[in-house]
């Protein structure tokens, strides 16, 4: 008896491209998740940075006092079409103290019991620092005040105010009656006192009368 061997039947035929057809779903989908993977992750970033020293500046500012200060600021703009109102508050540090480089000889002398003599300058103030992300401010529109708000670049406008607040702190400073400079006198006989003591020399320390509101006036002009 002979067998004979036919060819495959149809439905062996179908059954292999089912499986060769789910084999390249396989890979494509395979491919399509890592493609994806690729494309969400975040790319590496280097940087490289070089610094450059442009300048260097001796300083003989002695800084005795550091202050933080909320200022409360307030502003009105009227027009034919409207008034604009805003209240508004923002934190500066006012760093204050002596400029070293103004005492000479001829401002240190010695009494005849051996008392050493130092008169000191005036003080001033060294830097006035605002920050920017303490700023916060309400502002009330009438009019077409209001509509020409809603067209206004806000970030443009808030950079505008934040560049004119320097001088809106100093003058809300000037109103408070200016700085306490008790303060830095006391700093300067706390930094002299062990100088001195450990040499068992007596001396007496002479600060100008100034009134404070000049310190803040003279920062005004530079500023």
């Amino acid at each position: 008896m002979r067998i004979q061997r036919g060819k495959g039947s149809p439905k062996d035929g179908r059954g292999m491209a089912w499986l060769a057809l789910g084999g390249m779903g396989l890979i494509l989908g395979a491919a399509a998740l890592l493609l994806l993977g690729i494309w969400k992750s975040e790319p590496t970033q280097r940087l490289q940075m070089t610094w450059e020293i442009l300048q260097t500046e001796n300083l003989s500012f002695l800084t005795t006092q550091r202050q933080e200060w909320q200022a409360n600021l307030g502003s009105t703009r009227a027009s034919w079409y409207g008034i604009e109102e805003s209240q508004g508050t923002i934190i500066a540090d006012v760093f204050y103290g002596f400029d070293m480089g103004e005492l000479s000889q001829d401002d240190v002398s010695l009494e005849k019991d051996g008392t050493v003599v130092i008169h000191f300058p005036s003080p001033r103030i060294l830097t006035v620092s605002l920050r920017p992300e303490t700023y916060a401010s309400v502002t009330k529109r009438t009019g077409l005040m209001f509509l020409k708000g809603l067209l206004d670049d806000q970030d443009q406008e808030l950079q505008k105010r934040l560049a004119s607040l320097k001088q809106e702190v100093l003058l809300d400073m000037l109103q408070r009656k200016g700085l306490p400079t008790k303060e830095l006198e006391e700093g300067i006989l706390q930094f002299l006192d062990p100088i001195f003591q450990r040499q068992g020399i007596p001396y007496r320390v002479e600060f100008p009368q100034q009134s404070n509101q000049k310190m803040i006036l003279d920062f005004m002009k530079t500023a």
